[in-house]
């Protein structure tokens, strides 16, 4: 995705969670779909989408829970299977 009017939505979906980030005490979420954001030619982040959760690493490795309606609404705007791909082989944490 390079067009600025594909990135905006995304952007600004990410942007919308910039609260509610905890560190797991289970150790480290692993997500099954990973954006790499760059500006410029520079990497600036990641987000990373898990069965229940989304994920950013910055300098430790945050998640917030994320709901089947928020999943599908990125889902929408990257136009990628994210439910199907992230419930393949869905484990949750007790």
């Amino acid at each position: 995705m390079k067009e600025p009017q594909q990135i905006a939505p995304v952007v600004g979906f990410i942007n919308a969670r910039l609260a509610g980030w905890s560190v797991p005490y289970y150790g480290p979420p692993v997500g099954q779909v990973y954006l790499f954001l760059y500006k410029n030619g520079e990497f600036i982040g990641d987000f990373y989408v898990g069965p229940w959760f989304f994920g950013r690493d910055y300098g430790d490795f945050f998640s917030q829970r994320a709901t089947k309606e928020e999943i599908a609404r990125l889902e929408h705007m990257l136009g990628v299977p994210l439910a199907e791909i992230v419930n393949a082989n869905r484990v949750r944490p007790k």
